[in-house]
């Protein structure tokens, strides 16, 4: 949290801090390698935007749908952040759209109303699934 809030005032100390979140992504444990996506997604560096977007794809795919959940809700930061990746990002949300854990789906919904709601073309594939998952969807995305 004290990253999150001081990245702003202290770049040159959130970036020594960067390699120990990148070791957290490859962690054994999903708890770990999602709160690290969760810490470097908070960071707001532009410097880092390069290795965000790098950790953001290998979240997309893990195993995990708990992180790729978090990776879902990290587009949306990334994108507050850096709105000119957006092509980048819209990529991820394609990928994340092809899951079928409702968890996951809830929040990639979500995101993909935040960063491109005009992006109808996205959805359109995943379109009947998605109305058959919506029963389970979480609320709070």
């Amino acid at each position: 949290m004290y990253l999150g809030r001081s990245a702003d005032e202290l770049p040159d100390l959130a970036l020594l801090s960067i390699s120990t979140f990148q070791k957290g992504l490859k962690d054994p444990n999903q708890l770990i390698r999602a709160s690290a996506l969760r810490v470097l997604s908070s960071i707001r560096v532009s410097v880092i935007v390069p290795i965000m977007l790098i950790a953001l794809k290998q979240a997309a795919t893990d195993m995990s749908p708990y992180v790729r959940k978090t990776a879902a809700h990290a587009i949306a930061k990334l994108y507050a952040l850096a709105p000119q990746e957006m092509e980048s990002l819209v990529e991820v949300i394609e990928q994340l759209l092809h899951d079928r854990v409702t968890m996951v789906l809830g929040s990639v919904v979500m995101v993909f109303e935040e960063v491109c709601p005009e992006r109808l073309d996205l959805i359109h594939r995943h379109y009947r699934k998605l109305c058959n998952m919506l029963i389970d969807v979480d609320e709070y995305g």
